[in-house]
């Protein structure tokens, strides 16, 4: 009897802890695998920022290299008192930058796409980042196209006394003020999220082979999280019933 009672124990025993490793196991499964989700998203979406804020970068320097052409056409017209056309300023009226549009789209997709990036630092600095960029558009760009615009026709016999006017140097050295504080930033933003040049340029060469469609990747990033975000939240329902 004594003995019977003891198996029935043991194998009550046994049922249990079978049963207790076994939801163990599957909630602790499911939440390590949710948690190497989140590193990996956090981690995918930090470099789709960092590289867009860089590319800004580039396209800023690309805006400085045409104002100081800019700049030196005007002096060299100066000293041909002149005698070059004025048709060498043709070049500086297809002035234009457009701010990458990756960090916006991630910042406005839900409050849960930002706690995914885990970092209060790193959000701040993109978002100082996107502001100084959106300044830099209007103040130095948007100001030099609309003096471009005020010129008129290049053909005007006044357009080439309002082409001298503009002050080049000064919009330049805007410029270059700009880039050193986004770049400033975003070298931290690096430091911060533990990301270096090595695994940006593999990350830029796994974007080019999305090859016209780039966001497309952002999109399915997007979607994934959204729906482990979902998955989630009916985790506590899927417990209550």
């Amino acid at each position: 009897m004594t003995g019977r009672k003891s198996r029935r124990a043991t194998s009550f025993w046994e049922t249990l802890l079978g049963t207790t490793l076994s939801i163990v196991l599957t909630f602790g499964t499911a939440a390590l695998i949710d948690h190497h989700h989140k590193v990996k998203t956090r981690r995918q979406m930090a470099m789709m920022v960092i590289h867009d804020i860089d590319n800004a970068l580039v396209e800023m320097e690309r805006v400085d290299s045409l104002l100081k052409g800019f700049s030196d056409t005007q002096r060299e017209f100066a000293r041909q008192q002149g005698r070059m056309s004025v048709f060498a300023f043709s070049p500086y009226y297809s002035l234009e930058y457009k701010i990458p549009e990756t960090y916006r789209r991630i910042f406005s997709s839900s409050i849960d796409t930002w706690l995914t990036l885990g970092n209060a630092g790193f959000i701040d600095n993109v978002g100082e980042c996107y502001l100084r960029c959106q300044d830099f558009e209007e103040q130095v760009v948007g100001e030099v196209r609309r003096e471009l615009l005020n010129v008129g026709s290049i053909t005007d016999p006044d357009a080439l006394g309002r082409l001298m006017a503009i002050d080049a140097d000064s919009y330049s050295l805007m410029t270059q003020v700009a880039i050193r504080g986004i770049r400033r930033i975003n070298e931290e933003n690096k430091r911060l999220m533990k990301i270096s040049e090595t695994d940006l340029k593999e990350f830029s060469r796994s974007r080019r082979s999305l090859g016209d469609e780039p966001d497309a990747y952002l999109d399915s990033l997007l979607e994934e999280y959204a729906e482990k975000a979902a998955a989630r939240q009916a985790w506590p329902q899927q417990d209550a019933q």
